[in-house]
């Protein structure tokens, strides 16, 4: 029976030590696969550290370029609002510069063509002005012709024998008999070919005066053709 017992024994006994270096051989094993294991997840959650790392750095820098950007932008809107504005002012400005130099043009335009229509007339200060000089000259003997059947020629020729009259000269007013053969650009003054040094004198006198009352008057030139007794005649024209 003991002799029986011993194999079995010896049996039991590799059977044990054959567990037992199994279960050491699985413990080596899982703790092999541990440490494995462990350093991978290690590896793992520092490559994610330096992701994450690297994603935070990459947001900062981000962040700080479109900070940059977003003020270039504004500064950028900022000067183009501020060039726009002067260009619409310089514009504006111009067109106010256009439209006041087109005012005064248009103001100048209505003036000369008012002054071409107005008539002909011998304001106070001309009127007193022709009666003073020809007070200076002496009384002579005018015969006024109206070369045009118009108001306006009339009207002047009665204003200018008025004048005469009350500087002293004896100033008659033809307003019926017209020359209409003659045409004349304002006043002209002709005499007779044969009239004294005195008459021709007065009729240059006259012409002066006449002109700086702002009318325009031409002569005195020799006529033989005078249809009157008087030796100076004035002839009333059209407006220059």
């Amino acid at each position: 029976m003991a002799a029986d017992y011993q194999p079995c024994e010896k049996e039991h006994t590799e059977s044990t030590n054959m567990i037992a270096s199994a279960s050491s051989s699985f413990a080596e094993s899982s703790v092999r696969s541990l440490e494995l294991a462990v350093k991978s997840w290690d590896e793992i959650t520092i490559g994610l550290a330096v992701a994450s790392a690297a994603l935070l750095f990459a947001s900062v820098i981000a962040g700080l370029f479109f900070r940059k950007y977003s003020q270039r932008l504004d500064q950028f809107k900022t000067a183009k609002l501020r060039h726009d504005k002067i260009v619409s002012d310089r514009a504006i400005a111009d067109s106010n510069r256009i439209g006041a130099e087109a005012v005064l043009e248009t103001e100048k335009i209505r003036l000369v063509i008012a002054k071409m229509q107005a008539p002909r007339t011998l304001s106070a200060g001309q009127r007193a002005q022709f009666i003073s000089k020809l007070k200076t000259i002496g009384r002579e003997r005018v015969e006024i012709f109206a070369l045009l059947n118009e108001g306006e020629v009339s009207g002047l020729c009665g204003q200018i024998v008025a004048a005469m009259r009350e500087a002293g000269w004896d100033a008659r007013s033809n307003a019926n008999r017209r020359v209409p053969q003659i045409i004349v650009d304002g006043l002209l003054v002709e005499t007779y070919g044969g009239t004294s040094e005195r008459t021709r004198n007065a009729s240059v006198a006259l012409v002066a005066a006449l002109n700086e009352a702002g009318l325009k008057t031409s002569g005195p030139i020799p006529s033989q053709s005078i249809i009157s007794d008087a030796r100076i005649e004035l002839l009333v024209g059209h407006k220059p």
